[in-house]
């Protein structure tokens, strides 16, 4: 068939067959021929046209060669077909009007053939094949809405930024601040959420799209962790040329969920990253974490280098501890100070005053950067972003990470800041900073322990019990609010999913009680500095302090109750020194947990009077793994464990060891009652100040 056939897409006409034949689909889809509609209505129904009619208004099409054209016009198509060609093919047209419908129903078809083939090929695009990168699904979908550009901007509440995620066209800037007071600002306020319109040239004239005349804008919700913002625009160099509202919900609707997926995928990345920090031994120093961190983070966050930097001794001055880029792997080969009475990037974040972290987008440019420190990068200096380590109390350095990158066909090309990049950073940031106190606490522990008398002499019994006691809420604690995370990103929120959260909540709350009553009892240093042995109740000041943070926690992660014997611990005082003695009783009910019954017989507390009433019995009883006879007699020696508790689980073997070291300083004893069915350890400690005294 001879002719010109346009099809209709919005208030557009596309051509679909010219004077060389039927066009391809993928041809007009990435090089489509627009007309709009009010040009087309020059051309009238079933009038006649010459060559050079049509030539004339429709300029960049290929006319048959004919010297006369018949115009066709129904529903969604425009056509010409040339009179001769209809007479030869067609010579009952004027009065046979099925054969007119059959000219109407090919121009159709190729219309009808162009939105199948159309939707097939964005189907493929962006289900049926792997997309590596996001500007793949933006191309297809730029394609399929027969624009001539795209582009993608993230804003960043943390820096108030825009950030140019990805364009068909690339701008001079990559960035713009929320005081430029753009168009973008506009996309922020809480009713908008889509607008058609002309482009502003104000903003547009240094961008590739200076030649579009048509603007279709959507507000995209990626709040899913860092309540961020996204901005989608479609430009088309055709007048009021705009993107149908059923098609715009789609593509909000499609990218948003890839988006809450992309996060998820990041996530389970950092994740790797934070549990870098449970996996390294902190007794082995605090270099080891620091190298292992620097590597993780730029293997898993995708920047070029990372650098951490700790404030020595005098207060003074920032000390290089770490760093990744091409030509270190954790290790510093020579010193770098940055003396905090001097400004620069990394100074400046560390005494600020009004926030916690400072960044560059333009880190080649920025008049801040001291060049003290260029970690060497493959693209240079491109962005960065550093991180105060504080912990809301003491300020111990920065963590900085530059060269945000990514790989696209085998090239490392840098990209944005994202918001979430800042949101991660953060996370690690408090961990590092909790770590660097719990360091603290050992380091003042070291100092303390010079003078502590020789039954509590030895520093490494306190040190691996506390960080022991540590592994196990920590490792709970940071998975409880990644699985809520996880849970409330991905929606419908069903009320299946708020009792997951509530449960973990609860989780939480048992954990935060947990960490407390450890950070309050272990803080060692206070005790060996300032002993405060007075009368004590055994029930209200040793027992119930304990188990109001144990019994939740032991229940949480061993499923186990514990009972105690009220009628024979009220009314019973001993003395001593409180906080000492509720590290015994955790240190004996965590045992007791850790190889009892899973979902079995609870644990029992009891107690009597024993020497004469001179001393009160304290007892532990719980039912699971026994201790061997062999092993009774070294089970309180130091990095002791019996033999069956070694195949089943994991331990220090300092625990009964500390345990009894501080009953021997309160002149009284612990030992193992019973070794089985149940097993049952007690301590007796005196009930009055002149038994101590008595012991000298």
């Amino acid at each position: 068939m001879e002719g010109i056939i346009f099809g209709r897409i919005t208030n557009y006409f596309i051509l679909l067959h010219d004077g060389y034949g039927e066009l391809e689909y993928k041809k007009v889809l990435n090089a489509p021929k627009l007309f709009n509609e009010l040009i087309l209505n020059n051309f009238k129904v079933n009038n006649y046209y010459s060559k050079s009619d049509i030539q004339k208004i429709l300029q960049d099409v290929k006319v048959p060669d004919y010297d006369k054209f018949r115009c066709f016009r129904v529903k969604s198509v425009i056509a010409f077909f040339p009179t001769k060609w209809l007479s030869q093919y067609f010579p009952y047209i004027e009065t046979a009007y099925f054969n007119y419908l059959g000219v109407e129903k090919y121009a159709e078809s190729l219309r009808m053939r162009l939105s199948l083939e159309s939707r097939k090929f964005l189907l493929e695009s962006i289900f049926l094949k792997k997309i590596a990168h996001l500007s793949e699904t933006l191309e297809a979908f730029r394609k399929y809405t027969f624009s001539n550009h795209y582009s993608l901007w993230v804003y960043n509440s943390s820096t108030k930024t825009f950030s140019l995620v990805c364009s068909s066209g690339k701008y001079q800037i990559d960035h713009i601040t929320l005081d430029k007071n753009t168009s973008l600002n506009d996309v922020l306020k809480d009713v908008y959420m889509a607008e058609k319109r002309r482009p502003d040239k104000r903003f547009e004239k240094n961008s590739p799209f200076s030649k579009a005349k048509s603007l279709t804008r959507i507000k995209l919700d990626f709040s899913a962790n860092d309540n961020s913002v996204g901005i989608l625009s479609f430009y088309s160099n055709e007048t009021e040329h705009f993107i149908a509202d059923k098609l715009l919900a789609t593509i909000k609707s499609f990218l948003e969920t890839k988006y809450r997926e992309y996060i998820q995928i990041h996530s389970e990345k950092f994740e790797n990253v934070v549990n870098s920090f449970l996996e390294v031994d902190i007794t082995d120093g605090l270099n080891p974490l620091l190298y292992d961190l620097v590597n993780k983070i730029c293997d898993n966050l995708s920047f070029e280098a990372c650098s951490i930097f700790l404030k020595d001794e005098t207060g003074r001055n920032l000390e290089l501890q770490a760093i990744r880029d091409l030509y270190h792997d954790g290790a510093p080969s020579e010193q770098v100070v940055y003396s905090l009475n001097q400004s620069g990037l990394t100074v400046d974040v560390f005494n600020s005053t009004t926030t916690n972290f400072g960044w560059s987008y333009k880190l080649d440019r920025d008049d801040r950067n001291s060049h003290k420190l260029d970690e060497a990068c493959k693209l240079g200096n491109k962005n960065w972003i550093g991180f105060r380590v504080e912990d809301g109390k003491d300020t111990y350095g920065v963590i900085r990470v530059k060269n945000k990158f990514t790989n696209v066909d085998n090239i490392r090309e840098a990209r944005h800041l994202r918001p979430i990049d800042f949101y991660y950073l953060a996370t690690i940031n408090d961990f590092l900073a909790g770590y660097l106190k719990i360091l603290n606490i050992i380091t003042n522990l070291n100092d303390g322990l010079v003078n502590l008398n020789k039954n509590i002499d030895d520093r490494n019994v306190f040190d691996l019990v506390f960080l022991h006691e540590l592994r196990n809420p920590i490792q709970s604690f940071f998975s409880a609010p990644e699985r809520i995370l996880r849970e409330i990103s991905r929606p419908p929120i069903t009320e299946v999913k708020l009792d997951l959260v509530r449960k973990k909540l609860t989780d939480i709350r048992t954990l935060a009680g947990r960490f407390k009553f450890l950070t309050d009892t272990y803080y060692f240093d206070q005790i060996v500095t300032s002993r405060s042995y007075k009368y004590i109740s055994v029930l209200h000041d040793i027992v119930f302090p304990v188990l109001n943070v144990s019994r939740d926690f032991i229940k949480l992660k061993y499923l186990l109750d514990i009972q105690i014997n009220d009628t024979r611990l009220s009314n019973i005082k001993v003395y001593g020194e409180q906080n000492l003695l509720m590290i015994v009783v955790n240190a004996l009910i965590d045992n007791a947990a850790k190889y009892g019954e899973k979902d079995g017989r609870p644990i029992t507390i009891d107690g009597q009077y024993t020497k004469g009433n001179s001393y009160f019995e304290l007892s532990v009883s719980n039912y699971g793994m026994w201790i061997e006879k062999e092993d009774s007699n070294t089970i309180f020696d130091q990095g002791k464990r019996g033999e069956i508790a070694q195949r089943v689980t994991d331990g220090t073997g300092i625990g009964l060891f500390l345990t009894k070291r501080i009953m021997e300083e309160h002149k009284g004893s612990i030992r193992l009652k019973s070794r089985r069915n149940p097993v049952t350890f007690s301590i007796e400690v005196p009930v009055n100040e002149e038994i101590m005294n008595s012991h000298g």
